[in-house]
């Protein structure tokens, strides 16, 4: 079980004393890839805050691959851990539990028939928001923080991906 208050509080990998934070990702590059990808990228996104949290909060324990592919269920708690953090550093919070709600309400519209089914894109909302206020966190406290910039990869899933969306479309 993961203690969102140890991650609030500080209490990270002596192994890693540098890394007291998450990485800082773009929310142009999270909303283009979430939908190019029609919402695939949220898993990524969600793999690589569980890596943070294994990583530089010491939890080795925990299996990031299936947190991130069974976002629907661990969504409940990677929310709850990351308003607490969002609440410690910026004062801001959010609903984690409504946010966790909504975010699978939006997600199961993608079964419906076109164009109904488009709404589930605005799922990225809902994790744009959290990254949002960790990029702030970032600018005011942790400002040597990992930054995920637009890579080639990210060009090359875009384009690949947004041409098979084109395609379903049509």
């Amino acid at each position: 079980m993961i203690d969102a208050q140890r991650i609030v509080d500080g209490e990270f990998n002596s192994d890693n004393t540098e890394n007291m934070c998450f990485p800082t990702i773009s929310i142009k590059k999270l909303v283009t890839l979430s939908i190019l990808t029609l919402g695939f990228y949220n898993i990524i996104w969600s793999y690589n805050v569980w890596k943070t949290i294994k990583v530089n909060f010491g939890y080795k324990h925990i299996s990031v691959i299936l947190r991130a592919l069974f976002l629907a269920i661990t969504n409940f708690s990677l929310f709850d851990i990351l308003n607490k953090y969002i609440k410690k550093h910026n004062g801001a919070s959010f609903r984690p539990i409504l946010f966790a709600i909504l975010f699978i309400v939006v997600n199961m519209l993608s079964s419906l028939r076109f164009p109904i089914c488009l709404i589930a894109l605005f799922s990225v909302y809902f994790i744009a928001t959290v990254q949002d206020r960790i990029n702030e966190i970032n600018k005011m406290h942790f400002p040597n923080a990992p930054v995920y910039n637009w890579t080639y990869a990210n060009t090359f899933w875009a384009v690949f991906l947004g041409l098979w969306f084109v395609v379903i479309l049509l």
